[in-house]
């Protein structure tokens, strides 16, 4: 069940406003996260938790340093 999960939950990113190279960094094509990232799901009678490892992806390990960087402007 898990692998057909990871196989279908997609993110459409979005950066509304923040600075261009953040918009740039995350840029709007769709991805199917469970090719690019580790996922653990955790399930109980009222929640449904999705982690991601993020550090399982260099691409996305690199994406979350351009990220922290920029979020001192806030």
């Amino acid at each position: 069940m898990g692998t057909q999960r990871s196989n279908r939950l997609k993110l459409i990113p979005r950066v509304i406003e923040g600075n261009w190279a953040v918009r740039e960094g995350v840029g709007n094509t769709p991805t199917i996260l469970g090719n690019k990232v580790t996922q653990r799901y955790s399930r109980g009678a009222t929640f449904c938790e999705i982690d991601y490892d993020i550090a399982s992806s260099t691409v996305a390990s690199g994406l979350c340093r351009l990220l922290l960087s920029y979020s001192q402007d806030l």
